[in-house]
């Protein structure tokens, strides 16, 4: 990596981007120690002897699974071991959803996942991208659920969260309330002792 060292120092780069990841070693992706460590503490290196430096690494995901298709692509989704979604800062990650239209999905370490997936497409050779905010969807899924409210494994299931994520986003959605059986309901009010 001391040739991509001295390139970025004498071009004075920003931003490095790596295109594909397999093809910048020869180790097996697979494996979280050995070749791929190696392969990781060399791009560290490269980062810390350049702090200005932003490295973008394009990878791509498995095949899907034609019996359990995502509605988003995250790390898990990634060829290789887990080592790669720990050692990058953000993926993001894009997937086709039909002729002419995508979806994108950020992760990582401190991004906010209320404001991280957005769906685009091409329409009249212009791209237009539509982003929903998670707070968005639990609102409109509980509104949408109407008196009889949503379960909130439902919601767990149909915004692709955990329950960890669930709570941040009730924090942010103070007129959606959840009673002791777990099910999710829309109030005008924020206070909902009386509900």
């Amino acid at each position: 990596m001391n040739y991509l060292s001295d390139w970025v120092e004498r071009d004075k780069l920003d931003v490095l981007f790596l295109d594909p990841l397999q093809n910048l070693h020869n180790e097996n992706e697979n494996e979280n120690f050995g070749g791929m460590a190696r392969f990781w503490d060399n791009i560290n290196r490269l980062l810390v002897r350049h702090p200005q430096l932003t490295v973008i690494i394009v990878h791509h995901c498995r095949k899907p699974d034609a019996n359990n298709k995502k509605e988003w692509l995250n790390f898990e989704d990634m060829r290789g071991g887990s080592m790669i979604g720990g050692k990058v800062d953000m993926g993001i990650f894009m997937q086709n959803d039909g002729y002419m239209k995508g979806k994108l999905n950020f992760e990582g370490r401190n991004v906010d996942h209320d404001d991280t997936k957005f769906k685009f497409g091409m329409k009249d050779g212009v791209m237009t991208a539509k982003g929903t905010s998670l707070v968005d969807a639990l609102i409109a899924g509980v509104k949408g659920a109407g008196e009889k409210g949503i379960h909130r494994d439902k919601i767990l299931v149909d915004l692709d969260i955990n329950a960890k994520t669930l709570e941040g986003l009730l924090k942010k959605a103070p007129h959606v309330w959840r009673d002791s059986k777990n099910v999710l309901y829309w109030s005008t009010t924020k206070d909902h002792e009386s509900e």
